[in-house]
C-alpha cells in the first residue's frame, strides 16, 4: 500500500475480495461501499490498483511458482487497516503499529487513553487579532493517574494545503516545566 494523497486518506478498513482467481472487488469496510467499480481485473502475477479517491494505491502480487492451491481463489479476502505508533518525549516508543479504527479507545502502558475522532469540517473562519476559544474535552478512566499540571495550548501557524483545505498548527506546552 502506498499513500499518494494524505488529504484524501482516512483511517478506514478496506477489504479485497476475490470473486474468482482473476476478478476482485475493493471494499471500504467502514462505509460498506465498493471502491471504484466492482469486478476489477486481477491478472496472473498481480497488479497495482490506483485508488485516487481514497488517496492510496494497492499493489498485489503472486509468486507464480507457488502451487495452484496457494494462489488467490474465489472467496479469499484480504483486509487492510491503518495503524498508529506513539512516541513519548521524542524518544520512548510506547505503541508500535497498532491497528486503529475511528472512535476506538486505545490504552497506553502509562494509563493514557486516546481515540481518533474525525474532526468537524470548518467551513469559514474570519478574525482579526484577539483570542479564540477552543473547546477540548478530555476523559480519564483512572483518576489516580491525573497530574496537577498546567498546559498552554497556542496556535503556531495556519495555511491551506494543495487542495485549498485550511489547517492550523497547535503547540501544547507544560506551563510548569
Amino acid at each position: 500500500m502506498e499513500i499518494t494523497d494524505s488529504s484524501q486518506t482516512k483511517p478506514y478498513s478496506y477489504g479485497i475480495s476475490f470473486i474468482d482467481a482473476s476478478t476482485i472487488d475493493i471494499l471500504n469496510l467502514t462505509t460498506g461501499e465498493t471502491v471504484g467499480r466492482a469486478g476489477l481485473g486481477y491478472p496472473s502475477g498481480g497488479r497495482t490498483f490506483v485508488l485516487s479517491s481514497e488517496g492510496f494505491n494497492i499493489t498485489l502480487s503472486d509468486d507464480l511458482s507457488n502451487p495452484i492451491d496457494l494462489l488467490p481463489e474465489a472467496g479469499d479476502r484480504i483486509t487492510i487497516n491503518f495503524a498508529v505508533s506513539v512516541t513519548r518525549n521524542n524518544q520512548d516508543t510506547v505503541i508500535v503499529k497498532r491497528p486503529i479504527q475511528l472512535k476506538q479507545k486505545q490504552a497506553m502502558s502509562d494509563g493514557v487513553i486516546f481515540s481518533l475522532v474525525p474532526p468537524k469540517i470548518i467551513n469559514d473562519i474570519a478574525r482579526i487579532g484577539g483570542t479564540d476559544n477552543i473547546d477540548i474535552t478530555f476523559s480519564v478512566d483512572d483518576n489516580s493517574l491525573i497530574k496537577t499540571e498546567t498546559y498552554i495550548i497556542s496556535t503556531t501557524g495556519n495555511g491551506t494545503d494543495e487542495n485549498g483545505e485550511g489547517f492550523i498548527n497547535l503547540l501544547i506546552r507544560n506551563y510548569n516545566g
